[in-house]
């Protein structure tokens, strides 16, 4: 406090009480957490300045000027001059980006000063308290590396293998053919289709999130007959993936030919 009494008293600015604020953001990405505006009754811009009290501990905080919409209600809950809402007034934006892989919460504090007039209301010290949260991964990118695994495990003979990808319950529609039910089941019925079958090749053209654990997946698939000579066999798919112990696991799949 001794600090801040000091600082003011130096720079010649008396901020009003500190404003506690917060946010939720993502590790490692550069997130805008809020911005700051000032405009007299004429509704022309006044300058604003960030000055970092305290810095994150786990990341940084950066300022750029931005063009500012001005809202009947201010995010702190001010109303605005009628005179000037939906004018675009010159702003600031504070932005934080935690350091890579950090996760849980960090804090900083700053100074939000109209350096031209230090009797300027909106003068505020400004605490900021920032929840970072573990980026999600891309269910695109998670499915096509589970893709990737099924075709060499397929391509190797490895049935186990294959059918270890898919959930206990789990359920194959192949064309011509009654249901497959359960991974023993899926199991033979992929070591039976290894033996005259090769050359997989899986592509995802949509993977659609059905809610948090279940995932909806189309695509097409390519194999080759291990007949000589060989030919090729194409087709598109459906499966719906689930989420088991924090596993996606295929538990519905059905595939015909043709594209």
């Amino acid at each position: 406090m001794r600090k801040t009494v000091w600082l003011a008293a130096a720079l010649g600015f008396a901020p009003t009480l500190a404003s506690a604020e917060s946010a939720i953001v993502t590790s490692g990405v550069k997130s805008e957490v809020t911005t700051h505006m000032g405009f007299d009754s004429r509704c022309q811009s006044r300058r604003v300045t960030i000055k970092i009290l305290d810095p994150p501990a786990n990341g940084a905080v950066t300022t750029e000027p931005k063009r500012i919409v001005v809202a009947p209600q201010s995010a702190r809950g001010v109303s605005q001059p009628s005179q000037c809402v939906g004018r675009t007034i010159d702003g600031v934006a504070v932005q934080y980006q935690s350091r890579p892989g950090f996760v849980g919460q960090d804090s900083f504090r700053y100074w939000r000063l109209n350096p031209d007039d230090a009797g300027d209301r909106s003068n505020m010290e400004v605490k900021y308290t920032v929840t970072v949260v573990a980026a999600r991964a891309d269910p695109k990118s998670e499915i096509e590396t589970l893709n990737a695994r099924f075709a060499e495990l397929f391509n190797k003979g490895d049935a186990a293998g294959v059918a270890a990808l898919y959930a206990e319950d789990a359920v194959v529609l192949p064309p011509g053919s009654g249901m497959i039910a359960g991974r023993a089941s899926i199991e033979a019925f992929w070591k039976k289709a290894a033996e005259t079958l090769g050359d997989a090749k899986l592509t995802a053209v949509d993977v659609k999130p059905l809610g948090e654990n279940a995932l909806r997946e189309a695509g097409y698939f390519s194999l080759r007959t291990k007949s000589v000579p060989s030919q090729e066999m194409t087709g598109k798919y459906v499966v719906v993936w689930e989420r088991v112990g924090g596993e996606w696991k295929l538990a519905t799949d059905i595939w015909n030919e043709g594209k």
